[in-house]
């Protein structure tokens, strides 16, 4: 009986430790180009090419190099997309904040960090605010979905 036990123990913990090892497990694919990572425990999925890199996912990092004078609200980042060739930056995130809550925020913080709005936008489901400074520009699209707000934020170098 007690042996029975014994076996039982050891097969939960094998049990255990497979189910840890294939939940955390990583994978990466190279080619000559990129390198793409899935992990299974955290649902993301990251490439890194000799462009940029782009991750997506549950447990999204912000780039370290993202722009420390540009404002991203509050919320869950869904998506990061860097650029090197011009250094830009598309990030986007969910705000349990409304639009009109989001959109002021940005009117609000982006002149305080020294940008100039050209322009705000009102969209069917939403709105944009565009921003300009020195040779960058910065535009922010908030919209709803099924009571969801979501906020697309792009800076990148000006375009002549």
């Amino acid at each position: 009986m007690k042996k029975n036990y014994i076996l039982i123990g050891a097969v939960a913990i094998i049990i255990i430790v497979l189910v840890v090892v294939l939940a955390t497990r990583k994978t990466t694919v190279k080619t000559n180009n990129a390198n793409i990572t899935v992990s299974q425990g955290t649902n993301t999925v990251t490439v890194n090419t000799n462009a940029g890199s782009f991750q997506a996912g549950q447990k999204v990092s912000l780039p370290s190099d993202f722009p420390s004078d540009v404002y991203l609200t509050e919320g869950t980042l869904q998506s990061a997309l860097k650029i090197d060739q011009d250094n830009s930056f598309t990030v986007n995130l969910q705000s349990d904040k409304t639009v009109a809550e989001v959109k002021a925020e940005y009117e609000e913080q982006l002149p305080a960090d020294g940008w100039t709005i050209t322009s705000t936008t009102e969209l069917p489901v939403g709105t944009s605010v565009v921003a300009d400074k020195g040779n960058r520009n910065t535009s922010v699209i908030i919209s709803d979905s099924s009571g969801t707000t979501t906020v697309s934020v792009t800076t990148s170098a000006a375009t002549d």
